[in-house]
This record gives C-alpha cells, sequence and structure tokens, in this order.
C-alpha cells in the first residue's frame, strides 16, 4: 500500500546517506500525486478545522493521516534536492507546517503531539537534507527561514491548547 511504501522509504538515517533509490520515491510520490492535491486545494481556504468528539473514546484519524503527510513531505524534501527542484521542497514545507498548525485548534493532547512531531520531521528534514546542500542559494534559505520564522509565531500554542481540550474532556 501507499501508506507502508511511504513509511518504508522515509527513513531520515537512509535519506541522509542517499541509500534510498531516487525511482521507488518518485514511484511514491506520483502515487500520491492525488492526495497532495487535494490537500493543496484545501489549504486554499485561510482554516482547515478538524472536528473531532470530545471524549477519550473519539477516533482521530485525521492524526495519523497527517503524520503521513509528514513523512511524505521527507521524500518530497529529498527529491527537491535530488532534482534541483527547490520550489518541490518549499511546497512540501509549506504543506506540512500549514497541516501541522490546522491540526492544533481543539485538539487534545495526542493531537497536539502529532503536531508538534510533525513539525520536528518537517525540521529534521530541512536540517539534514537541504542545509548541507552546496547548490543552496542564501535567498532559498531566507524563504525557508520565512516558512519556519511564520509558522512558530502563527501556530496555536500547543501546551495551552491541549491543557483547555484535557479539561473540556475530562469534564465530559
Amino acid at each position: 500500500s501507499l501508506s507502508n511504501a511511504i513509511g518504508e522509504l522515509a527513513d531520515i538515517d537512509r535519506l541522509r546517506v542517499g541509500a534510498v533509490p531516487l525511482p521507488q520515491i518518485e514511484h511514491v510520490l506520483t502515487n500520491a500525486k492525488s492526495g497532495i492535491e487535494k490537500i493543496d486545494q484545501a489549504q486554499l481556504k485561510p482554516a482547515c478545522l478538524f472536528v473531532t468528539g470530545l471524549r477519550y473514546d473519539s477516533e482521530v484519524p485525521h492524526a495519523q493521516a497527517a503524520r503521513q503527510i509528514a513523512r511524505l513531505a521527507q521524500l518530497q524534501i529529498y527529491h527537491g534536492m535530488a532534482s534541483g527542484d527547490f520550489d518541490e521542497v518549499e511546497r512540501a514545507v509549506r504543506r506540512t507546517l500549514r497541516l501541522s498548525r490546522d491540526l492544533r485548534p481543539r485538539g487534545v493532547m495526542i493531537i497536539q503531539l502529532v503536531s508538534m512531531a510533525m513539525d520536528a520531521v518537517v525540521a529534521t528534514a530541512i536540517s539534514d537534507l537541504v542545509l548541507g546542500n552546496k547548490q543552496l542559494s542564501v535567498e532559498q534559505c531566507d524563504r525557508l527561514l520565512k516558512l519556519l520564522s511564520d509558522h512558530q509565531s502563527t501556530a496555536t500554542d500547543a501546551r495551552t491548547e491541549s491543557y483547555r481540550m484535557e479539561y473540556v474532556m475530562m469534564r465530559n
């Protein structure tokens, strides 16, 4: 399945040393294209909200799907750097950080943890797969820094939001 293929290939240690064959990554990215397009279409709206139940037994399948988007972003970042397409890198970072921010409002603690894990995946991919590239320009670094800075300044505080929502769940 696509999910298994993403999980198998999105290994930052293997990506860092170039041990993942580019054709396999391209195959996965091709298969994920329609899903990526749907996320990009949804993100044209100013805000997205994931409405879930407010009980401990509420299901949160969107959280697991969001984690897969972060793993897919690792592959896109690697592919973009390998093929010299920095716009692909930037789109993957932007999409994933936006999804991370969209998870936070009304998110219980586990959702906040998923959001923070997504941020960490993106930051690690930038650090390990992008910043050491000798073809990287100052302008490209500035674009990445702006994405990260904007994310940090506009994201809901995960800890505060998790406490707020955990309180609501405890009351329920």
